[in-house]
This record gives structure tokens, sequence and C-alpha cells, in this order.
């Protein structure tokens, strides 16, 4: 009961049933990382998606080409790795436990088949992906209008007082 109360709090699996999220559950590994370790790095071939059960990860990025900075901290109920169960491409970040941390862990191959299987819990749960990469697109558009006005504010000339 307590993997399906935490699978039910996560965004990617809201309004799923219990049966929904126990066929879910039938697929899903528990691996555990210790603190500083990398569960994976950019540029890796995304072919899994990860649910924090306990501990915190931090998603780090390059900023220049010698420089990385952690990007934000996830913690429990949080998930990454979701753009893996879309496409197969390589990974935009790189995860490294914060904390130690345990997971649940979801494959592109059996959560394909899941889906298959079932076309009520695939039109719920890519509806659920769908809500959720509106809202992160919604934050980068005001995190790009900021880092705009910003940047529009430092090149200005000073004002001459005229």
């Amino acid at each position: 009961m307590y993997w399906v109360e935490v699978m039910q709090k996560c965004n990617l699996f809201q309004n799923l049933s219990e049966d929904e999220i126990r066929s879910l559950l039938s697929i899903t590994k528990q691996v555990m990382y210790r603190s500083g370790q990398v569960v994976f790095e950019r540029g890796d071939q995304g072919d899994s998606l990860f649910l924090i059960l306990e501990g915190a990860v931090s998603v780090i990025a390059p900023v220049t080409a010698e420089n990385q900075e952690s990007l934000t901290v996830l913690e429990k109920g949080d998930h990454f790795g979701e753009m893996a169960l879309i496409d197969t491409g390589s990974r935009s970040a790189t995860i490294v436990a914060k904390h130690d941390v345990k997971l649940l862990q979801i494959d592109k191959s059996n959560f394909d088949r899941i889906l298959a299987q079932n076309m009520t819990l695939e039109i719920k749960v890519l509806w659920n992906m769908a809500r959720d990469f509106t809202s992160i697109i919604r934050r980068l558009n005001e995190d790009l209008a900021f880092m705009r006005l910003t940047l529009r504010q430092d090149f200005l000339p000073p004002d001459s007082g005229t």
C-alpha cells in the first residue's frame, strides 16, 4: 500500500486507480545510490524514469564549457528521466545523489508494454506527462523573460538625467 500512495502523489501518476498503480508497480525496480554517486550523466542514452522514494538528487547541467551548475534539487515524490519514456534521446542533465537515495525505476520497454495492454492507463499517463511538460515550458518561459529583462537592463546606457 505504501508504494501505491507514493506513486499517486507523483504528478505523472495522479488520477490513476490503485489497480493501475499496481500494474505499474509490477514493472518497477528499486535501486539505491549513495551520496555523491552518479545516477546517470548528461549524454547517456535514456531508457528509464525514476521516482524518488527517499533522499534527494541534484540535477546538474553545464553552464559553460568548463563549469557545471546544480539547477535544482529533487526530493521524495519527485521524478526525473521521464523524457526517456517518450523518446530515445540522450539525457539532458546529470543526476547525482545529494544524500543516500532510494528510487523506483521504470524502464521504457516495460513501460511501453504495460501501456500497450491498457489504453485507459496509457491515456491517463500521457495526459499527466503533457500537463507536466506544459508546466515545465511555462516555467522556462518565465525564466527566459526574466533573463532577457535582466540582460536588457545590464546593457542599457545609464540614465543621463535628462
